[in-house]
């Protein structure tokens, strides 16, 4: 009921903002005053007053923000002191930035590192991710010192890891025998080559599927290449290699079943003829 309501809020100042075109600053601005309310624990207490009453609310609202920030922002503000609201700011803001990246073929990324990463390097991952969800990013940055180094990038359900932690488990897990290493292959844009040895012949129909089923699993492009040499996995019905990942099909199936990426598709059994 409550996010329902939130959301009406939300899209009006969203549908006031579209109209003078600062929905862009209004995003930004409304995220500050969040953070200030979550901060300020002063201006809570003015907020959750009783005694002071919503008239006087206003007028330290009006002091505090007006000239600073946008009009439209200002009066919606205003608006929820009126309704009660103002308390529930943080879930209007949600809701608003929700209905901005829709609008804005935009998704939200964020990225976790144990410093601040410099302009250069905020710009190069902000290129990298827009070419690889081919939409554009609004990237919110937050400093964790668990890391080590590099960065953890999380977009929508994904995440991306590519900490120094991450790759020194991936060491770890190659010694132990399980060297798929998922996501440390360089470029968002970079193609990955596939080696496919298997015992049994392989029509253009399976390579295609195959290729699907990879290109699903590494979210990148796959292009394939066939070792003639058929004994080399005599023993395998089907070993796909990718840089230092070992991937057979025993472990491909294990993944259909637990990975929701590639659950939906099904058993790479249905890949071969």
């Amino acid at each position: 009921m409550y996010e329902f309501l939130d959301r009406r809020y939300a899209f009006a100042l969203y549908k006031a903002c579209s109209e003078v075109g600062n929905t862009d600053l209004v995003l930004e601005e409304l995220g500050e005053i969040v953070d200030e309310m979550e901060a300020n624990e002063g201006l809570r207490k003015i907020i959750k007053n009783p005694q002071i009453n919503r008239y006087n609310k206003k007028r330290i609202f009006i002091e505090m923000f007006d000239g600073d920030i946008e009009d439209e922002l200002l009066n919606f503000l205003l608006l929820l002191i009126d309704k009660g609201r103002i308390l529930y700011l943080k879930e209007k803001y949600i809701q608003f930035k929700q209905i901005y990246l829709k609008r804005h073929n935009t998704v939200l990324a964020k990225v976790k590192s144990v410093i601040p990463l410099d302009e250069n390097q905020k710009e190069d991952l902000k290129s990298k991710l827009e070419k690889e969800y081919k939409k554009k990013i609004i990237m919110e940055e937050e400093i964790d010192k668990a890391l080590i180094g590099g960065v953890l990038v999380t977009v929508g359900n994904e995440v991306i890891d590519g900490t120094i932690r991450a790759r020194l488990e991936a060491l770890e897990e190659v010694a132990e025998g399980n060297v798929v290493n998922r996501y440390n292959y360089g470029e968002f844009d970079k193609v990955l080559e596939a080696v496919v040895s298997t015992s049994k012949h392989l029509a253009e129909e399976d390579i295609m599927k195959l290729r699907k089923w990879l290109k699903t699993f590494y979210k990148r492009n796959i292009n394939i290449i066939i070792d003639e040499d058929k004994d080399k996995y005599r023993n395998k019905e089907l070993v796909v290699t990718i840089g230092s990942d070992v991937l057979t099909k025993s472990y491909m199936e294990n993944l259909s079943s637990s990975e929701g990426e590639v659950k939906e598709l099904k058993n790479p059994d249905d890949y071969l003829a």
